[in-house]
């Protein structure tokens, strides 16, 4: 789950260059993340990884975090 965590940060960093973020930050509470960056993070994982990630998982509770996004990421990849 660590590269996962590590690609997650590359594209966070994309979105905001300027912000220190955690594997904890709170990506929705510190506006990291709104509506459209969640579609520029879901687009960039499933291009990455060659996945579709189901539009009911496309919601805000589960990109609060890095370790979230993250374990999304892992249960999608390990049972294709």
């Amino acid at each position: 789950m660590e590269e996962y965590r590590s690609i997650i940060k590359e594209i966070l960093g994309e979105i905001e260059p300027y912000e220190e973020i955690e594997n904890d930050t709170d990506l929705i509470e510190s506006q990291i993340l709104d509506s459209l960056s969640i579609v520029f993070l879901v687009t960039q994982l499933e291009d990455k990884y060659n996945i579709v990630i189901d539009e009911n998982k496309v919601l805000p509770q589960n990109f609060k975090s890095i370790n979230i996004i993250a374990g999304i990421l892992n249960e999608l990849l390990n049972t294709r």
